[in-house]
């Protein structure tokens, strides 16, 4: 037997029978496909994890998808198109 848990989230899987289990709060299902219940299980427990994952880096300055922090000002990304301006007009002559 399989089990796992994320906050109210639950996973149970009977491997030898191929069936598993997922109880959420509001809902619970078995399912006859592993793999399938598996998918549902992510998406109830982990999901609203990686939005509040995202959510708390973003507010604290760092990229939602990538995870980096910019840290580049408004002043010195302005600088580096001012040297893209510069190159563009030196090569068009």
């Amino acid at each position: 037997m399989i089990r796992y848990k994320i906050k109210d989230v639950a996973f149970e899987c009977d491997e030898a029978a191929g069936t598993a289990k997922v109880i959420a709060p509001g809902y619970e299902k078995t399912f006859t496909n592993a793999i399938e219940a598996w998918n549902t299980f992510k998406s109830y427990a982990l999901e609203p994890l990686e939005r509040d994952l995202r959510d708390k880096l973003e507010a604290n300055g760092f990229n939602r998808w990538t995870g980096t922090r910019d840290h580049l000002t408004e002043t010195e990304m302005k600088i580096f198109d001012d040297i893209a301006a510069i190159k563009e007009r030196r090569y068009d002559v």
